[in-house]
C-alpha cells in the first residue's frame, strides 16, 4: 500500500474490517482517512434529484444527476453531466469529465 489515496491497485485485498485503528493527526485527516477506506468498500454517493439540463451535445435536455456536496467524503467519483449543489455555490460537471474527492474534501476535475 502506497500513501496515494488514488491508489486502489489493493482495494479488493480486503473483504470486511472490524476494528479499524489509526493513527489521531488530526479530526479532518483521521476523518477523511476513514471516509476513504468506506468509500473505497462502498462507493456509493447518494444521489438527491434529477433535473433537466441542456446539452449542447445532444443539442437537447438530458436527465442529469443533482449530488449534495454535503454527502460527498474522499474517494468519491461523479461522471459528467451531473450537479453537485452546496449552501453557498452549484458545480456543474460536463459530460465526458469526472470530478474526484480528495482528502481534504476538495473537489477535483
Amino acid at each position: 500500500m502506497t500513501n496515494d489515496l488514488d491508489d486502489t491497485s489493493w482495494a479488493g485485498a480486503f473483504t470486511s474490517t472490524t476494528n479499524l485503528q489509526l493513527p489521531r493527526t488530526g479530526n479532518l485527516v483521521t476523518n477523511a482517512t476513514v471516509a476513504w477506506f468506506v468509500v473505497q468498500f462502498t462507493n456509493v454517493v447518494n444521489l438527491i434529484d434529477r433535473r433537466e439540463i441542456w446539452s449542447p451535445d445532444a443539442k437537447s435536455f438530458v436527465s442529469s444527476p443533482v449530488y449534495d456536496r454535503d454527502n460527498l467524503l474522499p474517494g468519491h467519483r461523479i461522471a459528467g453531466p451531473a450537479i453537485v449543489e452546496q449552501m453557498d455555490a452549484t458545480t456543474f460537471i460536463p459530460a465526458g469529465m469526472v470530478a474526484r474527492v480528495d482528502v481534504w474534501l476538495n473537489m477535483v476535475m
